[in-house]
């Protein structure tokens, strides 16, 4: 079997599409030339199964890819950690993920490079099953937690575990996602779980006296030691592009930045109906998605030297734990997305939406 075609069984099987489909999608965004029928451009944009993905969402299924001259192909993972595998398999022109999942491609020497940002406000915090009798971080010890690995998730609980005097490698983590940590802890197969909004309300709704919530993290300064890494990491989603892709097609990198401005203001503009088309595609219950979506802040998606200095002190700190990318300047990663907005705001920057 040909490297090319193993690359794309696997990342068919990871990201639950047919193989078939991946194969085409693959194939017609490699020749590096729009498509001779229509004149779009193909890519593949890779992304996670989340609330936090809806502006790729919304851009994809409103049309607004379409319309700006790109042919998109999405492949929905389980996690940041999935989607990075996807890259790296070379099926992925993008990726749309938190900035934590770029520092690990980053770390393996591979560089994409940001076009856009979107900060959230998200709520953090770990839940307990009340029949396991956690009372402090300290009760954690040997206990099952589950949580998405290779996302943010994970960082966030170790370092709330240190703060507490608690060595993460004492905790049992487990692989979960989010929409199945309310079933494990109803049936006992973890004992906690590291979260964040709206799963955290829906299973402190549904279970009511069964769980307890150990610690949540609204951002507020006297519940900072609740999550010390909420401080350290804002909660962030960027857009990665492949630079030889970006290279090869640097209008319809543009483009990908004009339908995602184009699609966030949608969604601001209209809650409702976003919420509907996310849940449709996630398969979510529609009143979760729209009790997520209050925590996404749909403010300018735009790169900015504020956000550079946090990416690097973050980095830096990440280094300092042996996680890091190493002395990497970051800089130049940015210049291709700084200049296509700058363009883009002479023309469209009505598109952005008010801040707040």
């Amino acid at each position: 079997m040909m490297p090319d075609m193993r690359r794309r069984r696997a990342l068919a099987a990871m990201a639950g599409t047919p193989l078939l489909l991946l194969v085409a999608a693959c194939d017609s965004s490699r020749n590096g030339a729009p498509n001779a029928k229509d004149g779009k451009t193909p890519f593949n944009l890779g992304i996670v199964s989340s609330v936090g993905q809806s502006t790729a969402i919304i851009a994809d299924k409103k049309g607004f890819f379409e319309k700006n001259g790109l042919r998109a192909r999405v492949f929905y993972f389980g996690s940041g950690a999935d989607v990075i595998t996807g890259y790296l398999s070379g099926g992925l022109d993008a990726i749309d993920v938190g900035t934590l999942s770029a520092y690990l491609l980053w770390s393996r020497k591979q560089l994409p490079e940001p076009i856009l940002v979107y900060n959230s406000a998200q709520i953090q915090g770990v839940v307990v099953r009340t029949a396991a009798n956690i009372k402090s971080h300290k009760d954690l010890v040997g206990k099952k937690v589950a949580v998405p690995l290779g996302s943010i998730d994970v960082l966030s609980l170790q370092l709330t575990l240190k703060e507490h005097g608690v060595d993460p490698a004492s905790v049992q983590l487990v692989n979960m996602q989010n929409p199945d940590m309310l079933s494990a802890l109803s049936q006992g197969v973890v004992d906690a779980a590291a979260t964040f909004e709206p799963t955290l309300s829906r299973i402190v709704k549904e279970l009511g006296a069964q769980v307890q919530v150990l610690t949540r993290y609204d951002g507020k300064d006297e519940d900072a030691r609740s999550c010390p890494s909420c401080r350290l990491f804002p909660a962030r989603v960027m857009t990665f592009v492949s630079p030889q892709w970006a290279d090869e097609h640097p209008e319809a990198v543009k483009s990908i930045v004009l339908s995602f401005w184009q699609a966030g203001k949608w969604i601001h503009d209209n809650p409702a109906d976003a919420a509907r088309t996310i849940a449709e595609t996630l398969k979510f219950k529609e009143s979760e998605v729209a009790e997520g979506l209050k925590y996404i802040g749909w403010n300018n998606p735009l790169l900015t030297p504020q956000i550079i200095d946090q990416m690097k002190l973050e980095i830096e700190y990440l280094n300092g734990k042996g996680e890091g990318p190493g002395s990497l300047d970051i800089n130049p990663l940015f210049e291709r997305g700084m200049r296509i907005q700058d363009q883009l705001k002479q023309q469209y920057g009505n598109l952005l939406p008010p801040s707040g």
